[in-house]
């Protein structure tokens, strides 16, 4: 199936894949969290994980007779222990507490952490489960919305809505519209203009 991820730009990734085929993969790939919708999860670094994997790589490298026989004695290991990374769903509380969270400022972990009443790596976890994103990620797409919003509902000059939306200065917004959008917001501003224009 088509399908595409990317590593997060300040932390990167390893990547540990395999191509397996069967009968019961589909219902053993449910089991460990994986859904056509879903192909990819975010587990972190996880020993157990790791070790079962390479245990099956190892087997699979030796070449041995029996290989291919060795290696799917250990594959339900692999998935019965990703199915253990599987969270339970945050409860509709948490979920508030997670969101509520990041409303004020300053946009500080520990403080974000303490207004959920969390440690903050109990939070960090919590919120990139919930989201999918950091809490700062989270942050920053809500307030560039905002302003995309703005660009195209009002005639404040872009500085104002910096300011509007959460940015103490004026340039690093335009640095980081340009680029999140691949322009800047006046030049986002005319093309949305003119793409209006050309339909009416």
């Amino acid at each position: 199936m088509p399908h595409a991820y990317r590593a997060d730009n300040r932390t990167g990734w390893d990547i540990w894949w395999m191509h397996l085929r069967g009968e019961q993969l589909p219902r053993w790939s449910r089991f460990a969290g994986f859904t056509l919708e879903r192909p990819v999860r975010a587990i972190g670094r996880q020993p157990a994980v790791l070790h079962r994997y390479r245990t099956i790589l190892n087997i699979i490298r030796r070449q041995a007779l029996h290989s291919a026989l060795d290696a799917a004695v250990v594959l339900p290991q692999l998935f019965a222990t990703l199915h253990k990374t599987i969270a339970p769903a945050p409860s509709p509380d948490t979920t508030r507490a997670l969101l509520d969270a990041v409303q004020g400022e300053p946009m500080d972990l520990a403080a974000m952490a303490q207004n959920a009443g969390m440690t903050r790596f109990a939070f960090l976890r919590a919120f990139r489960r919930l989201c999918g994103v950091t809490p700062w990620r989270y942050i920053m797409d809500r307030r560039l919305n905002r302003a995309k919003e703005l660009l195209l509902d009002s005639e404040l000059p872009v500085k104002t809505i910096a300011y509007q939306c959460g940015f103490a200065d004026a340039d690093y917004f335009s640095r980081l519209f340009r680029k999140e959008t691949g322009m800047t917001a006046r030049r986002f501003r005319q093309r949305r203009g003119q793409s209006a224009m050309a339909l009416s």
